[in-house]
């Protein structure tokens, strides 16, 4: 039902950082500080999980904008 990705694009390396450091400020977490202070160590041990049917949507939504795109050419 889900599949488990790697954290591969940059707007989701930055999008978990910027959790991670939200989450540090607001609740001075040590293990959260550990891992920004280890990030380049640590971000490989995180998942993206994504539910299937939604990632097929968000393909199809990609593959429609692109052909429309060509076609406006």
């Amino acid at each position: 039902m889900v599949d488990l990705d790697r954290i591969k694009l940059k707007r989701d390396r930055e999008t978990l950082r910027d959790l991670i450091e939200a989450h540090v400020a607001y609740t001075d977490s040590k293990r959260g500080r550990q891992i920004l202070d280890d990030w380049d160590n640590t971000l490989p041990l995180f998942v993206k999980v994504m539910p299937r049917d939604y990632k097929r949507v968000l393909q199809e939504r990609a593959g429609q904008a692109l052909a429309f795109a060509v076609e406006q050419d």
